[in-house]
């Protein structure tokens, strides 16, 4: 009996060695990185990329892989939820990134706080119900009303 091979989207993560924060922690992007100074000049710890889910597509409900900019600390919660923050760049479709961050919003709603930092010109290609929140990253200093 022959079985049937799933096919399985990946994300691959680029090298962390490419950009640091100022604070010295390893980042994929200058706008995570933005966040990361943001997060440890208001003395909120956080970890990079250290957690792999799995998350069904939203077309096809095939699985792919989603490893989250920035978890931070256990003890900071929002609604009883941990909290993940997930930072985008550059807009590229073709790369699955925000499929994968929409399905992992849809999937673990109940468990996670979902927040998106991005320009303001890729947050207006962004729906609106993708994550719990968005912010501007050119307003993080938004993001003290939402953690608090």
């Amino acid at each position: 009996m022959q079985s049937k091979a799933k096919k399985v989207n990946v994300r691959f993560t680029s090298s962390r060695d490419k950009f640091a924060s100022r604070a010295g922690h390893r980042v994929r992007t200058p706008t995570e990185g933005a966040v990361c100074d943001w997060l440890v000049g208001g003395g909120l710890a956080h970890r990079h990329g250290e957690e792999i889910f799995v998350v069904k597509s939203t077309s096809n409900r095939s699985p792919m892989l989603f490893i989250p900019d920035i978890l931070l600390a256990e003890h900071i919660q929002k609604d009883g939820k941990a909290i993940v923050i997930e930072t985008l760049h550059t807009f590229s479709p073709k790369h699955g990134g925000m499929r994968s961050f929409a399905a992992f919003c849809q999937q673990y709603r109940d468990q996670y706080f979902t927040i998106l930092v991005a320009g303001k010109s890729q947050l207006a290609s962004v729906h609106r119900r993708t994550c719990d929140v968005q912010v501007a990253l050119e307003s993080l200093s938004t993001l003290k009303a939402i953690l608090s």
